[in-house]
């Protein structure tokens, strides 16, 4: 496989046995395409590739799903270039892949727990890429029998928007349960969680829903592949707290007055 354009310092090679060629140029009915997925982020502790494989043949499509021998590479080496080091990730059975008309008793992945630190560069060449921000609005939950620590998520696709007082209250009465348990509530605050990606990334979730029928020509950023290597960035504010004005109206305004929320 060829350096991806996008990752500056990211490299996925992969060596498989004797017979099976890396540049696979043959039509998708006669030959297998490797997939692979990585997408990386530096706050995170282990890095992951997903490696496995197109498959047809003269039996039932759905019955060859079943076989762990038509999805993955046997001996398959996985390495990634990281920080300027070559690190050779390993296989691992850890994360469990959900029932369906996969194999899933077996779902191979490869992993490194090498750390970024800040080594991997992404090369936006002016391409739109994608944001996600999720304010989580954070409070106390007191019934009689003790007290639970809540949150509500509000997801935007982007960076740039307005919290309007009006909607906010909108979507906590929506979404906060009014239960007759609760005594009252107590505003604990804000986190926002920010994560963005580049280009390949912003292709990969509007076209990531494959069918299992034949596709022509899916989304990839790879060569003489399909699937995806790509890099995110996250960040945190925490416990950002609301002026007294916000809390005040929580208990006032009547489309949140039912949950009561206490002032403090």
């Amino acid at each position: 496989m060829k350096p991806i354009q996008y990752l500056c310092g990211l490299l996925i090679a992969t060596l498989f046995l004797p017979g099976c060629e890396e540049d696979v140029n043959a039509p998708l009915a006669k030959s297998s395409y490797p997939v692979v997925y990585c997408i990386l982020d530096k706050d995170d502790s282990a890095h992951y590739v997903r490696l496995t494989k197109t498959f047809s043949g003269p039996v039932d499509a759905n019955a060859m799903a079943q076989n762990p021998d038509s999805l993955y590479y046997k001996n398959a080496r996985v390495f990634a270039e990281l920080s300027g080091k070559t690190v050779e990730m390993e296989p691992t059975n850890e994360i469990k892949r959900d029932s369906g008309v996969f194999f899933s008793d077996y779902s191979l992945l490869y992993k490194t727990t090498y750390r970024l630190c800040g080594g991997v560069r992404i090369q936006w060449d002016g391409v739109p890429g994608v944001c996600q921000t999720i304010i989580r609005f954070k409070y106390l939950e007191i019934t009689d029998s003790g007290l639970d620590t809540c949150h509500v998520d509000w997801t935007r696709k982007s960076a740039d928007f307005a919290i309007l007082p009006q909607d906010l209250l909108d979507y906590l009465n929506h979404w906060i349960p009014d239960q007759p348990v609760v005594r009252y509530r107590k505003v604990l605050g804000f986190d926002i969680l920010v994560s963005t990606g580049n280009g390949p990334l912003a292709d990969y979730m509007k076209f990531k829903d494959w069918s299992i029928d034949f596709i022509d020509k899916p989304y990839s950023n790879l060569i003489n592949a399909y699937g995806l290597v790509t890099a995110r960035v996250s960040g945190i504010l925490t416990d950002y707290v609301p002026n007294q004005r916000f809390i005040d109206t929580l208990v006032t305004n009547s489309l949140t007055e039912h949950l009561r929320f206490v002032r403090w």
